[in-house]
């Protein structure tokens, strides 16, 4: 399966965008730096960018804990199976509020848990605070399967929107701005992918939160699937 480029799922959500907004007369020209060019009486640039409820370079972010919940999935498989466990299916459902910070331990926590389970019925664990740091919930249905298949099965709350993610990527994008292609003025338009729990959250602001100066012109929110868009106040 080829992945799409960051710049196609730009463009795409762009598309969505210009349904939902209604932009100046102008030519739509995709190009870099800035990411989309308006040609009209006004000749604006729109940069864009996802936001995300976390920083990816935050351990607890879900960029890094998705990615870590495959790992404990994946090693404690391997583990289960080379001890010969039963080949089961398992569902587990890991805790946001607690962070994946340890790969093997955990790996081996859940193994643990699988072989206090797996001999058993259909079985759903929860409660699991006290022996499986971590985790919420684990189910499987008690049949073996030819691939013992685990997979995480996550349940999320969806925050308010912190603006402090959004001070911090105006001053990101800020950064960059003496590089972007000559324009009248600049739009900032920042995303917010419902179907994406990395990004998912409420556009919920504070009636008082307002941007410090900046290049842009207009700074818009977006949820495409909802057709939402919110401008923030400057």
């Amino acid at each position: 399966m080829v992945r799409a480029t960051a710049h196609e799922i730009e463009y795409h959500y762009f598309e969505q965008f210009r349904r939902d907004y209604e932009l100046p007369a102008a030519v739509v020209e995709y190009a870099d730096a800035p990411d989309v060019r308006l040609k009209g009486d006004k000749y604006i640039g729109v940069e864009m960018a996802r936001l995300y409820v976390k920083d990816g370079t935050d351990p607890s972010s879900e960029q890094v804990q998705t990615s870590r919940r495959d790992q404990v999935l994946s090693l404690a498989r391997e583990i289960r199976s080379q001890e010969g466990g039963r080949s089961i299916e398992l569902f587990v459902d890991f805790d946001p509020a607690k962070p994946i910070t340890d790969v093997p331990a955990s790996a081996r926590r859940l193994a643990l848990l699988a072989k206090e389970i797996e001999g058993d019925p259909i079985t759903l664990v929860g409660d699991l605070s006290g022996n499986a740091e971590g985790l919420r919930f684990v189910y499987h249905s008690g049949v073996e399967h030819p691939a013992m298949r685990w997979r995480s099965l996550q349940v999320f709350n969806v925050p308010n929107l912190d603006p402090s993610r959004i001070t911090a990527m105006v001053a990101e994008k800020t950064k960059k701005a003496s590089k972007y292609a000559p324009c009248d003025e600049y739009w900032l338009l920042l995303v917010i992918d419902f179907f994406d729990p990395a990004q998912d959250q409420e556009i919920v602001l504070p009636q008082s939160f307002r941007l410090d100066p900046n290049p842009f012109q207009r700074v818009l929110l977006y949820k495409p699937q909802f057709g939402q868009v919110m401008e923030i106040p400057q």
